[in-house]
Formats: structure tokens, sequence, C-alpha cells
């Protein structure tokens, strides 16, 4: 029993992310566009809607067990496009800015792996 709540606050707090993040994004819809429009993202205004969606989909679908394989898939498919189109420090010239970028990057691509973890382990939990 006390596995399955820490289970729960794991997923809970990994999700926590993409939930917020995907609720604020949308909630400054007018500069999430604008944001997206500066890194030259096809369609930026049903791009900020669909990834803003599939990422709270995706953090709710975690947090609930039943669902978790489904929103670790989603959170995926939104942090590979998402990691690679926005945060390009390979293509930056000033030195703090691409620290940043690279910082942005690797916490993303641990995200990833987080999000096959929770995968694997809902698919052989099933």
């Amino acid at each position: 029993m006390t596995i399955l709540i820490l289970l729960l606050i794991g997923r809970l707090l990994f999700s926590l992310i993409f939930i917020f993040s995907g609720i604020m994004q949308l909630w400054k819809f007018k500069n999430t566009v604008q944001y997206l429009t500066t890194l030259k993202v096809p369609f930026p205004k049903f791009s900020a809607i669909s990834s803003n969606i599939v990422s709270i989909i995706g953090g709710i679908g975690i947090v609930f067990h039943s669902y978790s394989l489904y929103g670790s898939i989603l959170i995926i498919l939104f942090l590979l496009p998402s990691t690679f189109i926005a945060h390009r420090f390979w293509n930056i010239k000033d030195k703090k800015e691409k620290n940043s970028q690279m910082q942005h990057f690797m916490k993303n691509v641990s995200l990833i792996g987080g999000a096959i973890i929770i995968a694997l382990t809902s698919f052989y939990n099933k």
C-alpha cells in the first residue's frame, strides 16, 4: 500500500510541470504565440493550442495509474519536438544564453527519460 501511495506522489510531482506550464501558456496565449513565431514554428496559434492541450492531458493521464501509459506517451510526443525546436543551444552564440538553453534541453531529455520509465512500468504492470 505504501508503494502505491509513493508511486502516486511520484506521478503527481512529475506531472505538475506539464499541467501547470500548459495551463499558464494557454492563459498567456498571445505571448506563447509570439514566442512560437520567433522560433519559426509553423501555424503558431494551432501549435500553441495543440501542444499545450497535449501537455495538460498527458500530465493528467500520468497522475491516474490506469491512464499513465497513454499520458506518458503524450508527454513524450510533446517533449520530443518541443525540445529540439525551443532549445537549439547549438545555434546560439551568446555563452550565457547558450548555457541556459542547454540546461533546458538537458532537463527535457531527462523528462523524456522519466516519461519512458513511466510508460514501461505502466505497460508491464497492466
